[in-house]
């Protein structure tokens, strides 16, 4: 949390870049050295690819489905004002925009951010506190954890003037907050691999406007 918030609020790096890069990728790093250093392998955190293929086609598949139809009821909304083709990305948080090249680096920081975010949550959190608490306890404490992982976001948007007034910051405390929650119990029954193909994938895609 500490890099976490050094990336948002000190570096500014998705003003700069679109991604707080530099929090994810030492995320990621800390991530494999406590795994590391408990003497377990990877498959230990969710880092199997058993049918990987065929859950990266499901992926590509419900993804793409979903983009087409969505972008083709778009186009005949807007078919009276002669749309034209554009490819970009834009990073929805910040509001960085690019071309191919930001659509390529939004890619590989969302999938460096997966691979962190689930090895930690999911991954490591789930089998430590189960340990002491029962199931249940355990899963709801990691989708907390979760939620609060994310509400940062909320207070830089009330720091860049996107909300406004106490009123602006409650509500975006809730849109951060309690959709990450639930997410955090959904993704409970997803190996890092599906996560990374279904959930991540989509909003990585949905990135890229046309």
């Amino acid at each position: 949390m500490v890099f976490r918030l050094l990336d948002i609020f000190v570096f500014r790096l998705d003003d700069l870049l679109g991604e707080i890069i530099f929090s994810k990728i030492i995320g990621f790093v800390m991530v494999l050295l406590f795994v590391k250093a408990m003497g377990a392998p990877l498959s230990s955190i969710g880092f199997n690819v058993h049918n990987k293929l065929s859950i990266f086609l499901l992926g590509v598949v419900v993804t793409s489905t979903l983009m087409v139809l969505g972008y083709a009821g778009e186009l005949l909304i807007l078919a009276s004002d002669s749309p034209q083709l554009i490819i970009a990305a834009i990073d929805p948080k910040a509001g960085v925009t690019g071309g191919m090249g930001f659509a390529v680096f939004l890619l590989l920081g969302n999938i460096i951010n997966c691979f962190m975010e689930e090895g930690l949550f999911r991954g490591i959190m789930i089998p430590l506190l189960n340990r002491k608490y029962t199931l249940r306890v355990t899963l709801f404490l990691q989708a907390l954890l979760f939620g609060i992982w994310h509400i940062p976001w909320a207070f830089k948007w009330y720091l860049s003037g996107i909300v406004s007034g106490p009123g602006g910051l409650m509500m975006a405390l809730l849109i951060i907050f309690l959709p990450m929650v639930l997410i955090g119990i959904f993704l409970v029954r997803c190996t890092i691999i599906q996560v990374l193909s279904e959930h991540h994938g989509y909003l990585i895609l949905s990135s890229t406007q046309f």
